[in-house]
Order: C-alpha cells, then sequence, then structure tokens
C-alpha cells in the first residue's frame, strides 16, 4: 500500500484564543484635491464646504470668452458646403467636355493636344474635389478640438462625495494648485493597527465590530479588505484596513474607535496533494487538532485518516448567503443536513525567516550582515512565536517567494520558508458524496440564477461522513 502525504495548513481563530480589541481610526475611501487641468482664472466656484457633490458634476468654470468664440468659429467653418459644392460642379462639367472631346478625338475632329487638356482638366477638378472634401474633414476636427478646450474650461467632480475644503474663490488665478478636496464617505476605511503575532489570523474577508469613542450606538460590521505584508519593524505591528458601508453618510470620518475581529468558528483549509496523478482534498468537517498555532505546517500520513472514493464540493460563491440558497435547495432535495457543510477557501501564504539565532545579540548582527549586503524589505519580529527571528518578507506567488530565496542564497545567506494560509472571499458548499455530471447539469437547468458559473470538484471524505451521507 503506498502511504500518500499531504501538508495540512490552517489558522485558528476560535473562541479559545480570542482577537484582542484593537485601536483604529476611521477615514474616507478616497480623497481628492480637484485642480484645473489647464491655468486660467476662476470665474465660478459652485460648491463650499460641507457641500454633497455627485460623480461628473461641475464644480467650478474658468473664464471662457476666447474658447466659445473658437467654438463658434470653427463650428461655422465646418458647416462651409460650398467649396464642396463647386468642386462638384466643376468636375461634372469636365468629364461632359472630356467625354466631348474624346469623341471628336475619335472621329479626327479634335487633335490630340484638345483631347490631352480635357483630360488634365478632369483631373484637376477631381483633386482640387478631393482636396475642398479634405478641407472639411480638417475643419471637423478643429471644431472637436476647440469643444476640447472649451470643455476643459469647467472642471468636474471625479467621484460621489462631499466637499471637506474649499481653496479658491472666483476671480483668483490657478494652475495646477487644488480649487476643493473632496471625500468619499460611502464606504468608509477603518485603519487598525495590530500586534505582530496576530500575523496569519487575521484574513481578508473577515467580519469585525467598529466601536467609536463618541457614540453609545450598537456597534457597526465591516469587513478586512486589506492586511499588510509587511510589518514595522520599530512598534511590532502590522496595518489592516475594514470597510465600513455607509450608505447615507450618516458617519462622520476622522473618528477614533476599536475594532473587535470576530472569530466564532476554527477556519480550516487543507492543500492538495498529487499523487499518482491524483487531487485528493481534506474535508473542513475534520476534528480540530489540539495543539496547532496557526501557520504551522504538518505532515499527516493518510492511511490514519480513513478515506473513501471522493465527495464533491460546488462553488466558487461570492457570499456566504449565496452559497446558503444552494445549501437550502439540496436540502430541499432530501439531502441530510449533516452532510453539508460551507467552507471558505484559502490560498497558500509563505513567509520567509532567516534561521533563528540563540540570542537578540546575534540577531542584530546577522540583521546589519545583511544590510550591508544589500538586502532591503526585512524587519525584526520582536514578539509572538517568531520572536528576535528576522523577517525577510510574506509571499503569495511561488515564482516570487523563489525569486527571493534564491537571491539570498546567491549572498550566502540561509532562509527558512514556513506556509501560512490566506482566506480568500471565495466560498464552497461541500457536498459528502460524489456528485456526477448529470446531477450537477440537472442542478444548474433547474436553478440557473443560484448555479450559473458554477463547477464542482473533488473532495475527500471520512468513512463516518460517508456513513452519514449514504442514499
Amino acid at each position: 500500500m503506498v502511504l500518500s502525504l499531504f501538508f495540512l495548513s490552517w489558522s485558528l481563530t476560535s473562541g479559545a484564543e480570542e482577537m484582542p480589541v484593537l485601536d483604529c481610526i476611521v477615514t474616507p475611501s478616497i480623497t481628492i484635491d480637484v485642480s484645473s487641468p489647464v491655468p486660467g482664472t476662476l470665474a465660478d466656484v459652485a460648491v463650499d464646504r460641507s457641500d454633497i457633490v455627485a460623480q461628473g458634476q461641475v464644480i467650478a468654470r474658468l473664464n471662457s470668452e476666447v474658447e466659445q468664440a473658437t467654438v463658434a468659429l470653427a463650428r461655422a467653418k465646418a458647416a462651409l458646403d460650398s467649396e464642396v459644392n463647386l468642386g462638384e460642379v466643376n468636375l461634372m462639367f469636365d468629364k461632359r467636355k472630356h467625354k466631348r472631346f474624346d469623341s471628336l478625338y475619335v472621329n479626327d475632329v479634335a487633335s490630340s493636344q484638345d483631347k490631352d487638356e480635357a483630360e488634365r482638366n478632369m483631373a484637376l477638378s477631381k483633386e482640387k474635389l478631393k482636396h475642398s472634401r479634405e478641407l472639411r474633414k480638417l475643419r471637423k476636427l478643429e471644431l472637436q478640438k476647440a469643444e476640447a478646450q472649451l470643455k476643459q474650461k469647467s472642471i468636474r467632480s471625479p467621484i460621489q462625495g462631499v466637499v471637506v475644503q474649499r481653496y479658491k474663490s472666483a476671480s483668483e488665478h490657478v494652475e495646477e494648485e487644488a480649487i476643493v478636496r473632496i471625500a468619499q464617505f460611502n464606504p468608509l476605511y477603518v485603519e487598525a493597527i495590530v500586534p505582530i503575532e496576530q500575523f496569519g489570523k487575521i484574513n481578508s474577508g473577515m467580519q469585525a465590530d467598529v466601536f467609536f469613542e463618541v457614540f453609545n450606538e450598537t456597534p457597526q460590521r465591516a469587513t478586512v479588505t486589506v492586511v499588510d505584508q509587511m510589518g514595522d519593524a520599530a512598534s511590532g505591528t502590522f496595518g489592516v484596513r475594514l470597510e465600513l458601508p455607509n450608505p447615507e453618510n450618516k458617519l462622520p470620518a476622522g473618528l477614533k474607535c476599536n475594532v473587535k475581529i470576530l472569530s466564532d468558528f476554527p477556519v480550516k483549509q487543507a492543500e492538495d496533494s498529487e499523487s499518482n496523478g491524483e487531487v485528493v482534498q481534506q474535508n473542513n468537517n475534520l476534528e480540530t487538532l489540539a495543539g496547532i498555532e496557526g501557520g504551522d505546517v504538518i505532515a499527516i500520513n493518510l492511511a490514519d485518516t480513513p478515506s473513501i472514493a471522493s465527495c464533491s464540493s460546488i462553488g466558487p460563491f461570492a457570499s456566504s448567503s449565496e452559497a446558503q440558497q444552494l445549501i437550502g435547495l439540496l436540502q430541499d432535495q432530501g439531502l441530510a443536513p449533516s452532510a453539508l457543510t460551507l467552507s471558505q477557501e484559502r490560498s497558500p501564504r509563505f513567509i520567509v525567516l532567516a534561521p533563528n539565532q540563540e540570542s537578540r545579540e546575534q540577531s542584530n548582527q546577522l540583521m546589519a550582515r545583511m544590510k550591508d549586503a544589500g538586502i532591503q524589505d526585512l524587519a525584526m519580529m520582536w514578539r509572538g512565536r517568531y520572536k528576535h527571528r528576522i523577517s525577510l518578507g510574506v509571499y503569495g506567488k511561488e515564482i516570487t517567494l523563489k525569486k527571493r530565496v534564491n537571491l539570498l542564497a546567491q549572498l550566502d545567506f540561509e532562509t527558512e520558508v514556513v506556509e501560512l494560509s490566506q482566506q480568500t472571499n471565495k466560498w464552497w458548499v461541500d457536498v459528502n458524496y460524489p456528485l456526477s455530471n448529470s446531477e450537477r447539469t440537472v442542478l444548474t437547468k433547474a436553478h440557473p440564477q443560484v448555479m450559473a458559473g458554477k463547477q464542482s470538484r473533488p473532495l475527500a471524505c471520512s468513512e463516518q461522513l460517508s456513513r452519514t451521507a449514504s442514499r
């Protein structure tokens, strides 16, 4: 019997190890200083502080008397057709004249010189008509240019938002300086500073409650959208950004707050194993292994975990609510609820570490040697499980990871690569029996809105789950 080995990585965010409450600040999602694309004198600034503006709304105008006159002149020139009409009349006359002289030449009534002159006049008329049409086309292009120059005199808002500052007024001359500052308050960004030992435990897509210092209202729900992949060595922290919906602009920006990352259940994801050409995945219903911390990589013998014919996983879904719709449909077909689970897809992340040193002084000496060798983007880990170790970056692409490790190897520096797991925004419904192509086709035809663009993939399931889901 061939024993297959695969790597199982997970991050635990259960209630046994809750996330700490973090300090944060609320900021606009976009802040733009709007200026004029061309220099000029302001004729009018149509907005003031706290005004709500729509995307594309005119917020200021420059003096444009010259540009308006230029547009009027270019429009009049573009409308001229007299030259073209005159060319068409001359060409029509010269064609008839050439035809007559050609007939007379055949009957020896006209000389070859007269015939050549008639051909010359007809050719000239054709070129003059072509020249007139080209001039008309150029005048239309000049009109477009004049209209574009006039359009530059109207400054429009590039986003929908609120004017937070007005810098200029009518009659002031502007060149590159800003006229107004506009901020977008829907959504808001919540910027949090997190201790470095929490790295790998917070992932994009996780939910959080935001508490405001000046409001005694219920907490607002936000979603993690950005997790910095490099920490700050001086403070031993890294940054996390959350997105907070604010459709009616009820919440202002600039608030101090506290954020609590929600960790209701452990999140686990088994990595694919390629053994004899077969791809096997570990089901999310495996019991949590005690004593494993987030980011550890361990080897499991599949002989210790009885496996059966592959189960199925259907997805991906953009949100858990969409995936729950499919679970409801499958339950309506008589499938036992215990045979259905909801899992969130995770993608691997790798942190590159320098070898562990015996003391902090040795770690500082190693960092100094690395800096002298020209190595950039490195930081000392001051707390947590990697205390006094040097981080050389976190990578999500294998090709980038290999470049980093190879570069360090060329400089005679050893490294250790630890695999982390990074949560994505994709959800899958795990069905504990093999879903055939015909069954998936029938399901897609019956519920196209739920199943559109979805696929099924094999999923390893234990013998116990197989008995639970047996049909």
